[in-house]
């Protein structure tokens, strides 16, 4: 039996069995980097105005860094390269 046309994709979501970057999003996806892209504007107006971040919200920033070993990172680095990585889609 031969199968054509099937894209399966790895566990891993946006990955392609061969390990390129799927290039389509859904609109789980968009809802998801908007989502981090507001909180990360939102904890980093905080810092700067010296306001403590709500504890939910920085553990929520920890769970969406760019890389596992980002999650270490103050809040403000975790926060910029959330912004960068949205930034780099779009060139």
């Amino acid at each position: 039996m031969v199968v054509e046309d099937i894209e399966v994709l790895s566990p891993i979501a946006g990955i392609a069995p061969d390990g390129t970057q799927r290039q389509t999003q859904t609109e789980g996806d968009r809802y998801m980097d908007a989502a981090q892209i507001e909180l990360a504007n939102r904890v980093l107006k905080m810092i700067a105005s010296r306001v403590p971040v709500p504890f939910d919200d920085a553990i929520r920033l920890r769970h969406w860094a760019i890389l596992p070993k980002d999650s270490t990172l103050p809040l403000a680095e975790i926060a910029r390269k959330i912004i960068e990585s949205d930034d780099s889609h779009l060139r």
